[in-house]
């Protein structure tokens, strides 16, 4: 093989291996945003958990809740397979989470708080809190090829599934209340 060709072979794996990492810290934003929508959501449905009495919203809440801390768990160990360090949780996507739950807060508060609020405008709270989170997880389909050659496809594909189950709970629930 002549000089040139060698050149052009090395140039495409440079090339490749540039994309590569120009992908692999895309993910860990988008994995370290996600991280940042479930820590944030955890506290709130804590506090809404707190709260609201017994019934099937109260379940709800609960199960939001648990799904919050299996998919921040999930979050983990997509970090541990990635080697996402610690140092890369300096991307603060905090102004961003707290004005897409700002509705979501609001309405506990005049739920909890000032008693203004009917189930209603809680569970429509909790319709755009599930609706936020399988945004975020929807978003990451794009990623599947990626992920499953990293052998953590199952990981993002578990919380999108319990999101949509989620959500159908929900819109039964209010269903009911017709």
């Amino acid at each position: 093989m002549n000089k040139q060709g060698e050149n052009e072979i090395n140039g495409d794996k440079r090339s490749k291996n540039e994309q590569l990492f120009k992908c692999g810290q895309l993910l860990e934003r988008q994995i370290i945003r996600l991280w940042w929508l479930e820590t944030d959501c955890q506290v709130f449905l804590q506090f809404c958990e707190a709260k609201i009495e017994t019934g099937r919203l109260g379940s709800l809440v609960h199960q939001l809740l648990l799904g919050a801390e299996y998919n921040i768990r999930r979050l983990r160990k997509m970090c541990e397979v990635l080697s996402i360090e610690p140092l890369y949780f300096q991307f603060d996507f905090k102004e961003e989470i707290v004005q897409l739950m700002q509705f979501s807060k609001l309405a506990l508060h005049d739920f909890v708080i000032e008693e203004m609020v009917s189930h209603w405008n809680l569970t429509l709270a909790l319709q755009c809190l599930i609706h936020y989170k399988l945004v975020y997880y929807e978003s990451m389909a794009g990623w599947c090829k990626y992920l499953k050659l990293l052998g953590i496809q199952e990981l993002l594909e578990d919380s999108l599934d319990e999101y949509l189950h989620l959500d159908l709970m929900l819109k039964l629930l209010t269903e009911s209340w017709e």
